[in-house]
């Protein structure tokens, strides 16, 4: 099976973390990895930590490859891209 990159955010992403949630976005685009799954869940994320999300899902669209978001709650923008899942195991599976 190809490698995932696991991408686990602490705490709220907002303007303060959005530095630190983009190196982990990029460096998970420069590795070989069929997709970055990124497990948010029970943290809130801003515009600031969406907007660099939707960048990272970009990059990785063009290479082929896929992120994916697990958080507790549906947001719109993920769940229109069917890139959202509710559980860890599913965007895994």
């Amino acid at each position: 099976m190809p490698r995932l990159t696991l991408i686990t955010l602490t705490g709220s992403v907002d303007l303060a973390s959005e530095r630190r949630l983009r190196a982990h976005l990029s460096a998970a685009a420069s590795d070989t990895s069929r997709a970055a799954v990124l497990d948010r869940r029970r943290r809130v994320m801003d515009s600031t930590g969406l907007a660099a999300m939707v960048d990272a899902d970009q990059q990785l669209r063009r290479q082929g490859r896929v992120l994916a978001s697990v958080g507790s709650c549906r947001r719109p923008a993920f769940a229109m891209s069917g890139s959202f899942f509710g559980r860890l195991d599913e965007a895994t599976a």
